[in-house]
């Protein structure tokens, strides 16, 4: 629920757009609602500003200047311009697709029916438009006919009342085919064929020895023995020993979920380094005659290592059965001590990865035209390595403006970088030290566009340019391999990726063009 101060404070909405400074609030953080601005040009929400004001009300919370109420004003232009963008529902993640003018929001939300309400029997949060379906198939406090006894019980206490139902038909336990119904158990004894003919106690089962030997014998054992006290301390040992396996159960389970999770950790860490070793085995293949500082030896001796820790890990794995739950403690303690080896042996391979990872980048075709077209493969698997912050960045080949000219590449972070971190891919130019540089002009000032091809129709191609600030120090003479990156931090959003018209065989292209 809406709290009546957050109505007041600035709009707690994601833009379409992004996010400009100049639409944030000094004190909330948020888009402005009802902005003011002083006479010295200072803005904020009018609720925000005046809760700050109320503090020392002769000076501005801003700029901590001294001002008169007369000073501010309602910004209504800017009000406008608010009203005027564009922003999601606040309900995107759980499924909305909503988008519209920030004008609208409040309006829309009213009637949302993604928005959570509490269930009126159970009291859990669920989404409005799936009340029905809540509390007709998933609330425990459902009512629900019996089959037996016709009865509407709460969905949480069917079972239970399955085990007692008075109407609910039972097999005997002597096994004479017939079914009585449960409250009519006793009654049958006296009727069942196999005791009649054998003259047993029904309640042999539970411990009585006594055996008759006619009908009339039995009846009368039936009438004069109290088998009450009997089946009281029978229950009484049955429910010491249940109690007693609940608890053990629930020890033991809990260690057995504690080493299954370690195990599937283990699992994917080993599973992750061999795909990662794959794409770079092929990689190697693809550049035979090309010196990389990795040899195979070293990947084999990584894989060497996976394969023992994972030969010891088969070796430990319990049996699902009670009786291996006891000897679980010792093997829980060993299989963390590898785990917790794998991890290190893990980071050491990740780095040396990432490393080969960009020198095999790195000894791609070099292009002189300016232009270079950047396709990347095995997209999923390095978009999952960059999500994890195993391989942050990746590097297309050098590639040269002309022959003898500026020497460039494209940096790539695939989980975002700055603001563009997690929700965005972010493209950045970097300008590479050559042996030509100090006979071209400096610092570098010709136009780069970037160009995320859309495979299924071209000219819908997402493309983001700029021309370079020569005060920058990315587009000087390069002092080192490479100058620091400028670029798209929010370059094209992550959650619009995997469509078809970009991601085709896992492979995406990027094209990266220098003009005049």
């Amino acid at each position: 629920l809406i709290m009546e101060e957050d109505k007041l404070k600035g709009y707690n909405v994601k833009l379409v757009d992004g996010f400009p400074d100049k639409y944030k609030c000094y004190f909330c953080k948020l888009v402005f609602r009802d902005p003011i601005q002083t006479f010295r040009g200072e803005r904020a929400c009018k609720y925000c500003y005046f809760s700050m004001k109320r503090k020392n009300p002769d000076v501005c919370p801003i700029d901590k200047e001294p001002i008169n109420d007369n000073e501010i004003f309602q910004d209504k232009h800017l009000m406008r311009e608010i009203g005027q963008l564009k922003c999601y529902c606040n309900n995107k993640d759980a499924g909305c697709l909503w988008k519209g003018e920030l004008l609208e929001i409040q309006k829309h939300h009213d009637g949302c029916d993604y928005n959570q309400i509490a269930c009126d029997k159970c009291n859990n949060q669920i989404l409005i438009r799936n009340k029905d379906f809540h509390q007709s198939k998933e609330c425990l406090y459902r009512l629900i006919t019996c089959n037996d006894c016709k009865i509407p019980i709460k969905a949480n206490d069917l079972e239970n009342h399955r085990l007692i139902c008075p109407m609910k038909r039972v097999d005997c336990p002597y096994n004479c085919n017939e079914k009585p119904l449960f409250t009519e158990l006793f009654d049958h004894f006296k009727s069942c064929s196999k005791l009649s003919i054998n003259h047993i106690c029904p309640f042999q089962l539970i411990g009585c020895p006594y055996q008759a030997i006619d009908s009339d014998n039995l009846n009368n054992h039936l009438k004069s023995t109290d088998h009450f006290l009997i089946t009281v301390s029978v229950v009484k040992k049955l429910k010491e020993d249940y109690d007693e396996m609940q608890h053990e159960l629930g020890v033991q389970q809990k260690n057995f979920k504690s080493l299954s999770k370690k195990y599937e950790k283990i699992e994917i860490q080993i599973k992750d380094v061999r795909g990662i070793i794959v794409v770079l085995q092929e990689s190697l293949l693809n550049l035979s005659g090309t010196e990389v500082s990795v040899s195979d030896y070293q990947i084999k001796t990584f894989e060497t290592k996976l394969n023992e820790c994972k030969e010891k890990i088969d070796k430990l794995l319990p049996k699902k059965n009670m009786d291996d739950f006891l000897s679980l403690r010792p093997k829980i303690e060993e299989l963390t001590s590898i785990a917790d080896k794998i991890e290190v042996d893990n980071a050491v391979i990740g780095e040396s990865i990432s490393e080969i990872d960009l020198k095999l980048q790195m000894l791609e075709n070099t292009r002189y035209d300016g232009k270079h077209l950047w396709r990347i493969t095995d997209f999923r698997f390095r978009f999952k390595q960059a999500e994890e912050g195993k391989t942050l960045a990746i590097h297309s080949a050098p590639s040269f403006t002309s022959r003898g000219g500026y020497k460039f590449c494209s940096r790539l972070y695939l989980n975002g970088d700055g603001s563009g971190s997690k929700t965005h891919l972010s493209l950045y130019f970097v300008i590479m030290k050559s042996e030509y540089d100090q006979l071209l002009e400096w610092p570098f000032k010709k136009r780069v566009t970037f160009r995320l091809i859309n495979v299924l129709d071209q000219a819908k191609s997402h493309v983001e340019s700029f021309i370079p600030d020569i005060n920058s120090s990315s587009f000087q003479r390069p002092v080192r391999d490479m100058n620091i990156a400028a670029g798209c931090p929010q370059f094209f959003p992550k959650e619009s990726l995997f469509s078809p018209n970009y991601l085709v065989d896992d492979t995406i292209f990027l094209e990266t063009i220098v003009s005049e």
